[in-house]
C-alpha cells in the first residue's frame, strides 16, 4: 500500500511538471506566431526574382534541375 502511495505522487509531480512545460511550449510558439504576424502582416510573403532565380525560369526543365541536387 506504502508503494503505491508514493509512485502516486511521483506520477502526479511529473505529470504536473508535463502540462507546464507543455503550456510554457504552447504559449512561446504563440507569441512567436503572433509577432511574425506583427511583423509581415497576415498577408503570404511577396517572393521576387533575386530571392529565388529558378522559379522564375521560364523552362520547367531548368526549374527541375535546380531543385533535384538538395
Amino acid at each position: 500500500m506504502f508503494f503505491w502511495c508514493v509512485s502516486c505522487q511521483v506520477s502526479e509531480r511529473v505529470r504536473t511538471g508535463l502540462l507546464i512545460r507543455l503550456a510554457l511550449l504552447a504559449m512561446g510558439g504563440a507569441s512567436l506566431l503572433y509577432a511574425r504576424w506583427r511583423i509581415m502582416g497576415t498577408g503570404p510573403p511577396a517572393f521576387t526574382e533575386v530571392d529565388n532565380p529558378a522559379s522564375f525560369a521560364d523552362n520547367v526543365f531548368l526549374r527541375v534541375s535546380r531543385v533535384l541536387p538538395i
